[in-house]
């Protein structure tokens, strides 16, 4: 998140005034897949990027597919 603050603040967002804050409430309001992409935009290395690509894939399976499970919806009822 860091590293999209600092190379991606645009001189248009300098000379408007956001501050940091401003930016960092932006960036916080994004999925993980457009972060994602925005990171792709900067030029990550491909082996991190698979990686970040990995650990989101596994998160939407928990956050969004988590009562798709029948062993678990079992164990709830």
């Amino acid at each position: 998140m860091t590293h999209l603050l600092l190379t991606d603040l645009e001189e248009q967002e300098v000379a408007a005034g956001k501050t940091l804050g401003q930016r960092v409430e932006e960036i916080e309001t994004l999925t993980a897949g457009q972060l994602l992409r925005r990171l792709r935009e900067q030029g990550l290395p491909e082996d991190l990027e698979q990686r970040i690509d990995d650990v989101i894939s596994r998160r939407n399976r928990l956050v969004h597919r988590l009562f798709e499970d029948p062993p678990l919806v079992g164990a709830m009822a």
